[in-house]
């Protein structure tokens, strides 16, 4: 029979592949060290950092604005604080608004920016609207205590938006005001005053008055 000859490592091969495994350990703790604490760059995202313990290299890839090279190299810089080799990192660009893609994400969502604020102004006329709506059906209440001081004999005040059309069927808009007097000639006489006051207190020439 042949003889059986088995291989034996030698103990400087074991006391090596040591050497090189507690080596590339180390150059991972420097690298994410180095990753952690000097990769932030301003309006850009990491997306993908690659570690390489055997090559001894680091590959960092970013998403957002375009990265200017000299933002790139300060980056790069910092390395040498971790006992790296600057010439081993690689800065990629993994995609940029430059971007075609990128372009078209960022339409969308300046579309639905602008989408946002037309339903943000529509609710904000919707509730102007409403609270002209409340405001008009108090405005009789308000105008009866301006009143009062002046004319005495107004008791009751009442108002009413008018739409009026003509022959032409050509609309015009009226605010009426119904007066209830306790001296009703009086008031009559006064009209005239009254509607003087009116168009200069409610900034309009369209006031109709009726009195009972």
């Amino acid at each position: 029979m042949g003889q059986r000859y088995r291989y034996r490592h030698h103990p400087s091969q074991s006391i090596f592949l040591g050497y090189l495994l507690v080596k590339q350990e180390r150059f991972t703790q420097q690298a994410n060290a180095y990753i952690r604490n000097e990769t932030y760059i301003e309006g850009d995202y990491l997306l993908k950092s690659e570690i390489d313990p055997v090559k001894r290299g680091i590959r960092l890839i970013y998403g957002g604005r375009l990265i200017p090279e000299r933002t790139k190299q300060e980056v790069i810089a910092k390395a040498r604080h971790y006992g790296l080799d600057e010439e081993n990192i690689i800065i990629q660009q993994g995609f940029s608004l430059a971007d075609e893609e990128a372009s078209e994400n960022l339409l969308a969502l300046n579309t639905q920016q602008s989408e946002i604020n037309r339903l943000r102004a529509d609710l904000a006329k919707a509730l102007h609207a409403q609270d002209s709506v409340v405001q008009r059906q108090h405005l009789g209440r308000q105008l009866l205590q301006e009143l009062k001081p002046l004319f005495p004999e107004i008791i009751a005040c009442g108002t009413a938006d008018q739409v009026v059309y003509d022959d032409s069927l050509r609309s015009r808009n009226y605010l009426t005001l119904f007066l209830e007097t306790s001296d009703r000639k009086r008031t009559i006489n006064n009209q005239p005053k009254l509607e003087n006051w009116l168009r200069s207190r409610l900034a309009t020439d369209s006031v109709k008055i009726y009195i009972d």
